[in-house]
């Protein structure tokens, strides 16, 4: 994502004060899945809608889950609002970078079945060289652990990967695209841009490329497509029916995702057209709430849903993991506390949450379990959170606090 971008989108916005909301102005659509019985989910309803309302944000899915099953699934608002389509908990909303949640999954249990190790060089799994220009030619090698906790050097070259959004989806495969930005001569490199300048392991900085290629990695030591890898071992079992990383895919089963939404200066919503990028496993995945939370209860029920083993128990050990454990001690921001296989914690209300967050061009996403509880919340929304100057996160974060009140204390 393009944090800037969104950063100076909610610049505009604040100097111009809060926009009115509109679509506001009727009765604000809601679609009820499971709900548990014996909580006032009426109310909590309410509170969604009045957090929806005064954040600006056209539309919510919203999943409570524990390792026994769903408890509670939503959707608030608006799909598509020109169409006057309302969302459903059906509907699939773009997840941003809470995709990283599957590649940190995928490389957890090609680890466990032997495909590969967390420290296996990531040279050993790709077809072409991946070295930093800028720490010289007796550099230790970039290790998959390296790329799942984004201490491996290769840095996010805005200025290269900003253009390659495009309408519907990408059309380069990783295997085109990755040697292209990462090895010299390649038609996206930039060798002091692409890289930073620390050896691998030395230092923590987020690189979406770094997860990209971490799938790829996981395509070149199973023998599989990352996209088909993924549906084989994670959405098929784990009934994960609307959700799809292509959108090519998901209008093969005739499924309409929710339109994205940013909001303009002038307090507007402005839909954004459906998009894809050349480093999709990063953040292309398109999925419900009630579709995100199953992956919560496979961690939940360490890596067993509905009676079935979908993963073994090891898989699961080794997300949790810390396999770079020394960056735990000192790189760690207010925001972050531990870095897992891309999966991480942080703190909400006092609560140690473990999992992933998204944020993208009119979309944005929270998905949490907490530790201490074992209740997971999954919500996506189809508006950034960069808009209204934090507004949208601030709103999802208090009704993710709700949540997990109300699920602590069934």
């Amino acid at each position: 994502m393009n944090t800037l971008r969104l950063a100076l989108g909610a610049a505009a916005l604040t100097a111009c004060g809060p926009p009115p909301c509109p679509g506001f102005e009727g009765p604000h659509p809601v679609d009820h899945g499971e709900r548990t019985a014996g909580i006032d989910w009426d109310a909590f309803d309410a509170l969604v809608v009045d957090e929806l309302q005064a954040a600006c944000i056209p539309g919510l899915s919203v999943a409570m889950v524990d390792a026994e099953g769903t408890h509670f699934a939503a959707a608030y608002g608006w799909a598509d609002l020109e169409a006057g389509t309302p969302l459903t908990v059906d509907t699939p909303l773009m997840v941003a970078s809470a995709s990283k949640l599957v590649v940190g999954l995928s490389l957890a249990l090609a680890d466990a079945e032997g495909d590969l190790r967390l420290s296996d060089p990531v040279q050993r799994h790709v077809d072409f060289a991946v070295e930093n220009p800028r720490i010289g030619r007796d550099q230790a090698p970039i290790r998959l652990a390296h790329l799942a906790t984004h201490s491996s050097g290769i840095a996010d070259n805005w200025d290269l990967l900003d253009p390659l959004y495009r309408d519907g989806d990408p059309r380069a495969s990783l295997a085109y695209f990755l040697p292209e930005y990462l090895t010299r001569g390649g038609r996206w490199y930039a060798g002091s841009k692409n890289f930073h300048r620390w050896a691998p392991g030395d230092a923590w900085m987020y690189s979406n490329v770094g997860a990209a290629l971490a799938a790829h990695a996981v395509e070149g030591a199973t023998g599989t497509r990352f996209r088909r890898y993924t549906h084989q071992r994670f959405f098929g079992p784990l009934g994960m029916e609307n959700s799809a990383w292509f959108l090519a895919d998901l209008a093969d089963r005739g499924i309409e995702p929710a339109r994205p939404y940013t909001i303009t200066a002038e307090g507007q919503w402005e839909p954004v057209p459906h998009y894809g990028f050349p480093t999709w496993p990063d953040g292309q995945l398109r999925s419900s709430a009630r579709d995100m939370a199953q992956l919560l209860r496979l961690v939940l029920g360490k890596g067993r849903v509905d009676g079935v083993q979908v993963v073994p128990a090891a898989a699961v050990q080794t997300v949790l993991s810390r396999p770079v454990d020394r960056l735990s001690a000192w790189y760690l921001d207010d925001y972050m506390l531990e870095q897992r296989v891309f999966w991480f914690d942080l703190d909400l209300g006092g609560r140690r949450l473990t999992g992933h967050d998204g944020d993208d061009y009119g979309v944005s996403s929270e998905v949490f379990y907490d530790r201490q509880s074992g209740v997971g919340v999954a919500l996506v929304m189809n508006l950034a959170d960069g808009e209204q100057d934090g507004a949208p996160r601030a709103a999802t974060r208090a009704i993710q606090q709700r949540l997990f009140a109300l699920g602590g204390g069934r």
